[in-house]
């Protein structure tokens, strides 16, 4: 394990200070946005991109996190699968190099992809500058870090803890000295101040080491859970929905804050699903309006089968409770379209309200 020490090529004070802006000022759009999406009647299409688009800057910006557990490895091994296929369409070759040994870290899973989704985007741009004969290389790499809590260098300190150092680095032109002080800035776009936010918000920090010539450097640091977690049925989520893409959306959401996620087209698939996992499913999320079997007699089968496991409804109809009508005990109803937030946090409520 690494100790973390000063270093003159650590990003200034004044780096942090311009993040911490850029982060500020996403959050003040939102609101805006959000002051003009309630402006809208309800029935105008554009309403819900607006409120959608304020959420999105509102999370980059650092509000709502949901802080998770994640296995850094395995999340960040499946975000390299797509990085790398990017890359290579850039001509850069994409490299992972893991740590030795697996962690969980503490951060918002959704949010810290978009940060890294916008540095790794950067670093395939700078590497693709080198001319073909060259090594165009982007290498994402975990460390083990600890800091006994004093100021490293010039930059923010970190609380005295355990982290995973994630380090994003290319073998580009790297940046002199007026471009690396302008790089965190809001006007050179919203990029390193979205991992700022991302980092920041879970007690972590971010900084830039580029020297012109030799490419760059940013590194990200989440804390690291002290203890290993163990993988139970609580984490396997079962998605009932008809719809394809709604599906596949519900299923992406799911997996990046650490659930492992079986899928259903219609309740009587999910019986048999639930079925062949018996005591593996931790949660169901199921629509309610679906052809074969609905979610309402879904419930009702599932409450037979195990009514230990929670189950949580969603739909995009107006006169959704009375589809629920006659189930029993009330069953947690998100309204399509929701937010990331939204459907984590029912989750995590019902999954909190069986755990006692």
């Amino acid at each position: 394990m690494d100790t973390l020490v000063p270093s003159e090529l650590e990003v200034p004070w004044r780096h942090a200070e311009a993040l911490r802006g850029a982060a500020e000022l996403a959050s003040a759009v939102a609101r805006r946005l959000r002051s003009i999406a309630e402006a809208l009647p309800a029935d105008v299409a554009a309403r819900a991109d607006v409120e959608a688009y304020a959420d999105r800057l509102g999370a980059l910006g650092g509000e709502s996190a949901t802080l998770m557990p994640i296995p850094v490895h395995r999340w960040l091994a499946e975000c390299c699968t797509e990085w790398r296929s990017r890359a290579e369409e850039s001509g850069v070759r994409l490299l992972f190099e893991p740590a030795l040994v697996d962690a969980d870290g503490l951060f918002d899973a959704e949010r810290l992809r978009l940060a890294l989704d916008e540095v790794v985007a950067n670093a395939v741009r700078a590497a693709a500058q080198l001319p073909a004969d060259l090594v165009r290389a982007v290498t994402v790499r975990v460390e083990h870090v600890a800091s006994d809590g004093a100021e490293i260098g010039p930059v923010p300190p970190l609380e005295a803890g355990s982290y995973l150092r994630i380090t994003v680095a290319d073998t580009g032109p790297g940046m002199d000295s007026a471009t690396r002080t302008r790089a965190p800035h809001p006007a050179d776009g919203l990029g390193l101040a979205i991992a700022y936010g991302a980092v920041r918000q879970a007690g972590g920090a971010l900084w830039i080491d580029s020297t012109e010539g030799w490419g760059t450097r940013v590194f990200l640091f989440v804390r690291k859970v002290p203890a290993p977690t163990v993988r139970t049925a609580r984490d396997v989520v079962l998605v009932v929905e008809d719809e394809a893409q709604v599906r596949v959306v519900v299923r992406r959401l799911l997996a990046g804050q650490g659930f492992e996620v079986l899928e259903s087209s219609n309740g009587r698939d999910a019986l048999e699903v639930l079925h062949r996992h018996q005591g593996r499913v931790g949660a169901v999320v199921t629509d309610v309006v679906m052809p074969v079997m609905g979610g309402r007699d879904l419930v009702k089968a599932i409450r037979e089968m195990d009514d230990g496991i929670p189950v949580i409804c969603m739909s995009g109809f107006a006169d959704q409770e009375r589809l629920l009508d006659g189930i029993g005990p009330a069953v947690p109803l998100i309204e399509k379209p929701f937010t990331s937030q939204q459907l984590i946090a029912t989750l995590r409520g019902a999954l909190g309200a069986t755990a006692h």
